[in-house]
C-alpha cells in the first residue's frame, strides 16, 4: 500500500470498510491492535485513536528523527523507493544518508532565520 487512499480502498473491495476493533477487543481484551501502512504525517492523527499503535516503515528511512518530526509538526523528507532493495554498488546512499531535520536545508533555513519578538 502506499497511501491511507488505497488501503481504505482495499479493505473496501474485501467488504471491510466499515470493519473497527470493537469486536476484536471483546475477543482479544487487552490485546493491544497496531496497524502498518499508508501514514504520514498528516493522516496518522485520525487513525492514532482506533490503534494502540501505529507502524512505520518507509518514513523512518528517510525521517531518523521520525518521532520528533511527528511530535513537533516538521515535515517528513520523502523517501526513495527506487532505494528499497539492493544490491547497490553504495549500500548507504538513500538507506542510511538522510539527515536529521536540524540538518536539513529547511531546518537550516529555519534555524538561520531571526526570532521575532512579540511586543
Amino acid at each position: 500500500m502506499f497511501s491511507a487512499e488505497q488501503k481504505e480502498q482495499f479493505l473496501k473491495s474485501w467488504g471491510l470498510g466499515a470493519v473497527d476493533l470493537t469486536s476484536f477487543r471483546r475477543i482479544f481484551g487487552d490485546t493491544p491492535f497496531f496497524s502498518a501502512g499508508g501514514f504520514d504525517d498528516e493522516n496518522a492523527w485520525d487513525a492514532v485513536e482506533a490503534y494502540d499503535g501505529l507502524l512505520y516503515g518507509r518514513y523512518f528511512i528517510s525521517n531518523p528523527d521520525l518521532p520528533k518530526r511527528l511530535r513537533e509538526g516538521l515535515p517528513l523528507a520523502p523517501y526513495d523507493r527506487t532505494r528499497f532493495y539492493g544490491p547497490f554498488e553504495d549500500n548507504a546512499i538513500g538507506y542510511t544518508d538522510y539527515p536529521e531535520w536540524r540538518e536539513s536545508a529547511e531546518g537550516q533555513k529555519r534555524q538561520d532565520s531571526p526570532v521575532q519578538e512579540l511586543p
